[in-house]
């Protein structure tokens, strides 16, 4: 029952300087606080609950006090007719704009900078001008399909592909935060649309006539001293591209034949530090990479200076070199000591498997075996650099 008050007015308010509640009527209250601010509200009993509930209406001199009777008529309105005025105010938040801001939100910390730019653009290009303010449980997959079949009429089907894996996301979100029943990029109507790409595995040398050629013509290149040095480190190491590039001094200790990569800098982001034991071959690269780049940060620094070498340089280097794309990538190398070390060390596999910082077994599994066999991987990047030792022999 709303409370019987003699109504404010300006002046009365502006006289406020007790803290306590002022009632205007109709549940209209404002509240002066300790701090002599002066915030309106609104007591009412929810026609959904039976509870009696306060809602917020602004601050005063902000929302004038004509203003926050007009909200009280307009909250008192939907009570009548049975709707929950707070409920109806979280409602009104829950368009496909806010539905986009809270996946982006979340995205951004899961994948790579340029994939969550590329999300947000082809959001924000494609699909927010019309469906930005709409509340996303009034959204089907009938207003999905014009805007994919207008980019994918553009030619663009990629970026078809693109957008309608974005459209999952956003409603996904949507739908664990309750402000949906559905996810309309889930419709039957989208089945067999897009189908998902075949993975196309990185190229990469594993017979010991090619792995033969390969290291001879690294060891043969004659560009940028330390862009071969990269390359021999990358082979002997099993390190990922972003990884070798990014390799800093402060992370080498030559003594302890050890290289210690921060876990943030790792594709897997959970756990300890990443250890790279060095074989006695990684260690005379490292101590040759230091003639050129010990007065920089970077180990494989740039020929302009104390930068990293670009992400090109090294598979234009083995372009230069007669390789092609298909034949064999620096990522590939990954694979070569994979499928080697498999085929030729048996018991090798769990060793392996963590020079290569993967994240194997279960999350459970995982939270109980948190070695990361340096004594194995030891041995094993030792076997490995005086296999490939032997093939070049």
């Amino acid at each position: 029952m709303a409370r019987k008050a003699t109504p404010l007015t300006d002046t009365k308010i502006k006289k406020l300087k007790k803290p306590g509640k002022f009632y205007d009527g109709g549940g209209l209250y404002l509240q002066v606080m300790k701090s002599g601010s002066k915030l309106w509200r609104l007591r009412y009993r929810s026609p959904l609950t039976g509870k009696e509930t306060t809602m917020a209406l602004g601050s005063y001199p902000a929302t004038s006090l004509k203003q926050a009777r007009q909200k009280r008529e307009e909250a008192l309105h939907l009570i009548e007719q049975g709707n929950d005025p707070i409920a109806k105010k979280e409602e009104a938040q829950h368009t496909f704009a806010n539905a986009v801001d809270g996946y982006l939100t979340r995205l951004k910390g899961e994948v790579s900078k340029s994939h969550y730019k590329r999300t947000a653009s082809i959001l924000n290009k494609y699909a927010m001008a019309v469906l930005g303010d709409r509340a996303v449980d009034s959204i089907t997959d009938k207003d999905l399909i014009p805007l994919l079949d207008r980019v994918k009429e553009a030619g663009h089907y990629e970026t078809a592909r693109k957008l309608f894996s974005a459209f999952r996301g956003v409603f996904s979100f949507a739908y664990k935060k309750g402000w949906t029943e559905s996810n309309p990029a889930r419709s039957e109507r989208f089945v067999g649309e897009f189908p998902k790409k075949t993975k196309k595995h990185h190229a990469a040398l594993t017979t010991k006539a090619e792995l033969t050629a390969l290291l001879e013509a690294i060891r043969s290149y004659d560009g940028w001293v330390l862009t071969r040095l990269a390359l021999e480190f990358g082979l002997l190491t099993a390190l990922r591209v972003k990884n070798i590039r990014g390799l800093k001094w402060e992370m080498v200790d030559l003594e302890a034949r050890l290289v210690t990569i921060p876990r943030k800098l790792m594709k897997v982001k959970s756990g300890d530090d990443f250890r790279l034991p060095l074989s006695d071959r990684a260690v005379v690269i490292l101590e040759e990479a230091k003639l050129y780049s010990g007065h920089y940060q970077h180990v494989f620094a740039s020929p302009l200076g104390d930068r990293p070498l670009s992400s090109n340089t090294p598979r234009n280097a083995l372009r230069r070199m007669g390789y092609t794309n298909e034949q064999v990538t620096v990522h590939g190398f990954r694979s070569s000591f994979s499928t080697v070390c498999n085929d030729e060390k048996p018991g090798s596999k769990d060793a392996v498997e963590a020079a290569l910082d993967h994240a194997t077994g279960s999350t459970i599994a995982r939270a109980y075996d948190r070695g990361d066999r340096l004594a194995q991987r030891r041995e094993l990047m030792q076997w490995w650099a005086d296999y490939l030792d032997e093939v070049k022999g």
